[in-house]
């Protein structure tokens, strides 16, 4: 729905949880990139996302890319609490 461009997507695995990894050009002339991925766990899905200007190149310490897989690589699951 947002009009864009499949750049990348890949299989990937989290703790033995299928998934997908992927890259989205969209906006106009393509000026925005979305990373994200989507892992399944069970009967639950889970989306994780950022998105950013492809013109804002670089933040403090690094680029925006750099940034935003610190970012994806940050979402951890947890194991169930046992009552």
């Amino acid at each position: 729905g947002i009009n864009g461009r499949l750049l990348e997507e890949k299989e990937i695995t989290l703790d033995g949880h299928p998934g997908r990894s992927y890259r989205i050009e969209y906006g106009t002339d393509y000026g925005f990139l979305l990373v994200g991925r989507n892992i399944v766990v069970g009967q639950r899905l889970y989306i994780v996302s950022t998105t950013y200007r492809k013109s804002a190149l670089a933040v403090a310490g690094g680029s925006y890319e750099a940034w935003a897989l610190k970012f994806l690589d940050s979402f951890k699951l947890t194991k169930p609490k046992v009552p």
